[in-house]
């Protein structure tokens, strides 16, 4: 997370939030191509150890619509 701007490097991971998230509790991770496999798998144990639903892609296209 960066503080200071919408800076993005290619460490970067997004994720988006369906919100009300306290609702929810459902996010999608958004990597950026370049994202080593450990630092996306220390993001989905963070998620999945808050109790948060990890949606791939084509589930995430479904709640868009």
């Amino acid at each position: 997370m960066n503080l200071d701007g919408n800076t993005a490097d290619e460490k970067t991971i997004g994720v988006h939030v369906y919100e009300p998230l306290e609702i929810t509790r459902i996010m999608q991770i958004v990597p950026s191509p370049e994202v080593d496999a450990a630092s996306l798998a220390r993001v989905r144990t963070l998620i999945n150890n808050a109790k948060i639903v990890e949606l791939d892609r084509e589930q995430g296209d479904i709640m868009e619509k």
